[in-house]
Order: C-alpha cells, then structure tokens, then sequence
C-alpha cells in the first residue's frame, strides 16, 4: 500500500502479534499528492528506499512527512537525522536513499504530502541540506505549514476537494513551502515574489478565520498585524475577484452556516450564532443570509432538522 501510494520502498515490521492496524485516505490537489496516514502497531516499523528501488522508479519528487499524534517519527538521509514532535514536519528526496522509522508500541497520525520536485521554487541544490531536517511546527512558517495540512486532513474524508480547488489548494501549500524553506536557508531572495505573494496570501486567510468572531475586523486592522499598507492589502486581493470586506463575510456567513446544522448547537437562537461570528444586528443577517443561500437561516435549520429544531433541549433523568 505505501508503494502503491507514495514511491517504490520496503517496509518492515517487527511485529509480535496480530494487532496491526493501518490505513491511507488520500486525493491528489493537481500534481500534488496528498494523504493522511494512521496505523498502530507493536513492534517497530519501517520503510526503506534503496538506491536500487530508486533505479527502477525514477520518480523526481520530493515527500513531505508531518506528524499529527502519537508516536515520534524519525526520517534518516544523507547522514542527517530527524525526530519529530507532534505539528513538526520534515522533507525527503526520494531520488536518493532515505529511511523512515517509529518505535516499537508506535501509534502514528501523519500527512504524507509528494510532489514533483520542479514545483518547489527552489533550487534543488539548495534545498539539498533541508532533507531529513525537522522544521518545527509550533512558531513561524513552520506553523502556519503545519495548520495548513491539518486543516486539509480534518476535511479530506467529509469534504473532497476537486478540480480547480484542489489546484488553488496546492499552489497555496507550494507557496508556503517555499517560504518555509527559504527561511530556514536564509535564502528568502531566491524565493519568486509570487511565491512570497502567495503565502503572504495564505496567512491573511489564516488570520481573518482566527479573527472572524471580532466584529470590527477591519481591512486597516489585518494590514497593520501583517505589516502592509491597506492599499496593498487591497491589491492583493484584486486577482482572488473578492475584496477583503466580501471575503470577511462570506467566512462569517459560511461559519455561520455550519453552526445553524450542527447537532451540538441546535439550543443556541440564530442571533446566539450570527452574534458569535460577528454579526450584530439579526436581521441584517438575516437578510444577507438569504440573499447567500436563498433561505432566510430559520428555514434553512428546519430544511436540516425538521420543526423539532426549535423545541427545547431536554436531558434523560
């Protein structure tokens, strides 16, 4: 299964008795490959790629591995070595010998990302002393990469990406990689500036959803926290056919939208929920909602629940 979905390898497995446990859920977001990984087992386990297996593959990518949960992962190459903590992530060449290992009584939840080397605008001699490095996932770009896998595993099963969003998804994860890299080389300057445009792009998304909640998040406000100028906020805007202010609110409304069909909040009022992500005056939400969605919301949570999604919320005895 690993073989068939990443690069030719061998795996071994230390097991002592019948209790492995694996799977893999993976897409592909254009040329970029993309899968979350589990398995448990009780002895350790490994995958090895030889330069044999590299002579009959002849796959030119690069992996990208980051650990969610459970048990430390350690990528070997090149003599380097790197142990991984939970949000951490590492890269590996697999056009040379490498090494991938977790600890007998290992628990594992990772994202497996390949993808053609040439994407990475970097050069390939460059990132050559990135492989088998640990880029902490915890500060920085490591963890707005790191949020960014995370986020893509939580909704890989429920929500598909597809076609073109799959492509815009991955240019986005490309763009970050790159500045990611970059940084750690200290060689931001080799980066493209659509690169850097790009990821700069992708922490103004991240930030306005950790900020939806505020309802004076303002375009003034995100530029100041970025260190940009409101115009240039607004022209980086100008190729995504949105403004800054549409884009706010359609992540409110969407938010809002999750909340009014979710089991867990069917007891809260629509006011309770439209408040919650920034939306003070209920019936301007109301009419923004319908004018969205076609459905005015308290319709919209009876389409999913029925009449009894207004009934109060009792407890067994």
């Amino acid at each position: 299964m690993v073989s068939e979905n990443f690069v030719r390898c061998t795996t071994r497995i230390d097991q002592k008795d019948d209790s492995f446990w694996g799977r893999v859920v993976s897409t592909n977001l254009g040329a970029v490959h993309y899968s979350l990984v589990e398995y448990s087992a009780s002895g350790s386990y490994e995958i090895f790629r030889s330069a044999r297996q590299i002579r009959q593959d002849e796959t030119d990518e690069y992996l990208l591995e980051l650990q969610m949960g459970g048990s430390a992962v350690v990528l070997n190459q090149d003599g380097r070595q790197a142990d991984f903590d939970n949000g951490d992530f590492g890269l590996l060449d697999v056009t040379r010998p490498s090494h991938l290992v977790c600890a007998p009584q290992s628990s594992v939840r990772a994202v497996t990302v390949t993808f053609p080397r040439h994407l990475l605008p970097i050069r390939v001699d460059n990132v050559r002393p990135l492989t088998a490095v640990r880029i902490p996932g915890k500060h920085g770009m490591g963890q707005l990469v790191s949020n960014f896998l995370v986020g893509l595993s939580d909704s890989l099963e429920s929500d598909p990406v597809e076609g073109s969003d799959g492509v815009r998804l991955s240019t986005a994860l490309l763009d970050l990689l790159a500045v990611a890299f970059a940084r750690q080389l200290e060689r931001e300057s080799d980066v493209p500036p659509e690169s850097h445009r790009g990821a700069l792009l992708t922490r103004i998304y991240a930030f306005i959803d950790e900020q939806l909640d505020d309802p004076d998040l303002s375009p003034q406000q995100i530029a100041s926290a970025h260190h940009i100028s409101t115009r240039y906020l607004h022209k980086l805007f100008e190729p995504e056919e949105t403004t800054v202010v549409e884009w706010i609110r359609t992540r409110r409304l969407e938010q809002c939208r999750r909340h009014l069909v979710d089991p867990g909040q069917r007891s809260q009022p629509v006011s309770v929920i439209a408040a919650r992500w920034g939306f003070r005056d209920p019936s301007y939400f109301s009419r923004l909602f319908r004018a969205t969605y076609g459905i005015p919301p308290r319709e919209y949570r009876i389409l999913h629940f029925g009449p009894e999604a207004f009934r109060p919320v009792t407890s067994m005895p």
